[in-house]
């Protein structure tokens, strides 16, 4: 059986890792290691463990540490994820012999933001096999400013297990446990609270929201480096009874569904699992008017899109939609309809096929 090495710089709890516990342990067909460079989040090693998938930890960006698991595990691929793993893992894999390498290119900005890096990637490109992108957005950003060739860059979308998503329980059951009043809309954002992400417009924004409709909670799910930023703006606008901060949750189906309204004001994404999910769990939608999110949410059809860095854009669409149920409602089923193309399913089973494109490996049951 193949082996497949994927090398990510640190194992935490971000998109890219949750994705890759979501597919790998269904792609059976290969045997799959982790090989973390950095840190490892412990929950995210007994989680793949748990898929008898085994988690090897360098310390840090030593070449010699990396040569002997190369020696040891003889994989038949590499696939990276992130710059500092990308650019480590194509060098010294094609040194010691590893002739498949894979990139896993998830974001449309990243290292696009540092010059040294861009430059690095572009004069390594050569050695890689192939990438993938998670959407066609990111597709465009290689094309266009690494010049990488089309046809090296494959797009296989993040997936939703949209079942998981797609449940209804008791809403006021749940904002009592988060001491919301029933009779409060919700405003919800998932995601770590980071500059990229946008939460402080959506901040901004509750300040206008407050005033045409005073009965409004805004819960922002993730924790973050901007935790600190975000409460201290929160308590100069008064706003504290207004806005409910929560850490990392396991439950996330179930808070998706005291929502009235999901809010995506990030500035930048490579594929938003954040928006898939929401679609999932129909849940009317708001999100940034970005490459990426235009190709999960058509404008006034399955959703609205609104300029980034504007909160007052953002204000407005959240008073539109909470003043008109039926919209809201519409939204939320065309978004649904539009999520059935990005099923978990649909998403393991491109990268099985990818993997045996790659590897030259033949389907042993002919389908």
């Amino acid at each position: 059986m193949k082996k497949i090495l994927h090398l990510i710089y640190n194992l935490g709890i971000g998109g890219a890792e949750k994705m890759m516990l979501s597919t790998l342990p269904k792609i059976s067909d290969f045997n799959h290691l982790i090989c973390v460079i950095n840190f490892a989040n412990p929950k995210m090693v007994e989680e793949f463990k748990k898929q008898n998938i085994p988690t090897i930890k360098l310390k840090g960006l030593k070449i010699a540490d990396f040569e002997k698991v190369i020696k040891n595990e003889k994989p038949d691929l590499i696939v990276t994820y992130l710059i500092y793993a990308d650019l480590f893992g194509r060098i010294f894999g094609r040194l010691f012999g590893v002739k498949k390498i894979v990139t896993s290119i998830r974001s449309t900005y990243q290292q696009l933001k540092y010059l040294p890096f861009l430059i690095l990637d572009c004069l390594t490109s050569f050695l890689i096999t192939k990438y993938i992108a998670v959407s066609q957005a990111v597709k465009d950003i290689y094309v266009k400013k690494l010049k990488i060739p089309e046809e090296k860059i494959e797009i296989i979308y993040n997936g939703v297990k949209i079942e998981k998503f797609n449940i209804e329980l008791d809403k006021n059951l749940i904002k009592e446990k988060l001491g919301i009043p029933k009779e409060n809309f919700v405003i919800g954002n998932i995601g770590k609270l980071r500059p990229e992400k946008g939460q402080i417009y959506l901040i901004l924004a509750l300040t206008q929201i407050l005033k045409e409709i005073p009965n409004t909670t805004l819960v922002l799910v993730g924790g973050g480096e901007k935790e600190k930023r975000i409460k201290e703006l929160a308590k100069s606008f008064n706003l504290e009874k207004n806005v409910i901060l929560l850490k990392e949750r396991n439950d996330i189906p179930e808070l998706l569904n005291c929502f009235d309204i999901f809010v995506n004001p990030s500035l930048y994404e490579g594929m938003s699992n954040s928006i898939l999910e929401a679609m999932a769990a129909k849940i009317p939608i708001i999100a940034s008017d970005i490459p990426s999110n235009r190709e999960l949410i058509e404008d006034k059809k399955s959703g609205l899109l609104v300029p980034i860095k504007n909160s007052d854009k953002i204000a407005g669409a959240v008073i539109e939609l909470l003043k008109n149920k039926n919209l809201r409602e519409n939204f939320s089923q065309n978004a649904f309809l539009k999520v059935q193309s990005f099923s978990i399913e649909k998403t393991i089973k491109k990268l099985n096929d990818f993997f045996y494109q790659i590897l030259g490996v033949k389907y042993s049951n002919n389908e």
